[in-house]
């Protein structure tokens, strides 16, 4: 009977000691996912996002959230969400900047044909007040949309689009001094 007593004694000290670690470490994991739940909300409004990739950003977010505000939540459980959290927002944030880089690539593109209708006007069409003059204001009016764009917008679609209006600017340009000529 005394062993039995012992036992239950000691076993019930040694759960008495456990417990609170078992607590302790579940709250610091709540508490590491929390963390990393704010560090992404302040991330999410500190970037500067493409396409849909804010979207997919926030949806990471609500998604770390409902698993920490379930009951009955266990420490793998919040060990995993915080993991699935840091590796899927790296995803989206390494997606978010490649297409960023390309998007500032199409923007360098159309920055450079803008100069090549300046180049022409100042080069070409010297002697020619009246079509240096129009060339001019287009390229400003090209200029100005340009300039209103952020270069998150910049798509392939919309770069084509602008090389399509500069080129055809030039073009038309270039027929009208051919034909005064």
């Amino acid at each position: 009977m005394k062993k039995n007593i012992k036992l239950l004694l000691s076993i019930s000290s040694i759960s008495s000691l456990f417990l609170p670690l078992v607590a302790i470490s579940c709250s610091n994991q709540k508490t590491k996912l929390e963390a990393k739940i704010k560090e992404s909300e302040i991330q999410l409004s500190n970037i500067e996002f493409a396409n849909d990739f804010q979207e997919e950003f926030k949806n990471e977010i609500i998604n770390a959230k409902k698993i920490l505000s379930k009951e009955q939540v266990t420490n793998e459980e919040l060990k995993n969400a915080e993991i699935n959290l840091v590796n899927n927002l790296k995803k989206i944030l390494d997606k978010n900047k490649q297409v960023i880089e390309e998007y500032f690539n199409n923007q360098e593109l159309i920055s450079r044909k803008i100069n090549e209708l300046k180049e022409y006007a100042h080069e070409k069409l010297s002697n020619n007040r009246e079509l240096k003059a129009k060339l001019v204001k287009q390229y400003e009016e090209i200029q100005e949309e340009f300039n209103n764009l952020k270069s998150v917008n910049w798509t392939l679609e919309k770069t084509e689009e602008f090389k399509k209006k500069i080129d055809k600017v030039l073009n038309d340009i270039k027929k009208e001094t051919m034909n005064k000529n």
